[in-house]
């Protein structure tokens, strides 16, 4: 445990902080997984709008490198391209 209140406060902010961060991941990767079942094109483009969305911001969040949201986002624009 932390010995002096600045630390105590700091700490409350970390979790606080973790569980806003996993929050936005767990509904990313929900979507993610409609995404992957999705069958129709217009509901998947849809659905990938919103994704992106997401991604982005936990992109400027730093939650998830830049590199690695750019490539989710291109993994799952070619899902997106082979639907008909």
């Amino acid at each position: 445990m932390a010995n002096h209140k600045s630390c105590e406060k700091k700490q409350r902010v970390i979790t606080r902080r973790h569980k806003e961060n996993l929050n936005r991941v767990q509904r990313c990767k929900a979507n993610i997984k409609k995404l992957k079942k999705e069958t129709d094109k217009n509901k998947a483009i849809e659905l990938f709008n919103t994704i992106n969305k997401q991604l982005d911001q936990i992109g400027s969040k730093h939650i998830f490198h830049k590199n690695k949201v750019a490539r989710i986002k291109s993994k799952y624009n070619k899902l997106i391209n082979s639907i008909q």
